[in-house]
């Protein structure tokens, strides 16, 4: 007689998201995302054209957002206090942030070109 083994499949124990748990997911994702760029944005920008960097941290991420959607004509009022009189008007902040959005696709472009380029060159070798 033989003894069967009772393995359980892995993906049995993977802990499942409901919808609503992705959409909070996405949501936090997509503002602290966005408050990343913003905050790299006015750092650029505060270094470039303004007066130094606005050196606000990173857990003003959300005000910072909140504050940017309801008056983005004047960008530098989304930073807390002091950080707004370092930062320069809204068409050199807008300037920086298209910089940064043309550096993030150029980057994505060639990190997919090499993932196919390598992907194809191990495709071959077999």
């Amino acid at each position: 007689m033989r003894a069967t083994s009772q393995r359980s499949h892995p993906s049995r124990h993977r802990a499942r998201f409901d919808t609503s748990d992705q959409i909070i997911f996405g949501v936090a994702a997509t503002l602290f995302g966005f408050g990343t760029l913003l905050w790299l944005t006015g750092e650029l920008a505060g270094r470039l054209f303004g007066d130094g960097a606005p050196g606000a941290d990173l857990t003003e991420l959300v005000g910072i957002v909140l504050r940017f959607v309801t008056d983005p004509g004047e960008p530098a009022a989304a930073w807390p206090g002091e950080a707004r009189n370092v930062l320069p008007g809204p068409v050199q902040f807008y300037v920086c942030l298209l910089c940064l959005l043309g550096l993030g696709f150029a980057l994505t472009l060639g990190l997919r070109h090499l993932w196919h380029f390598f992907g194809d060159a191990e495709g071959q070798g077999s």
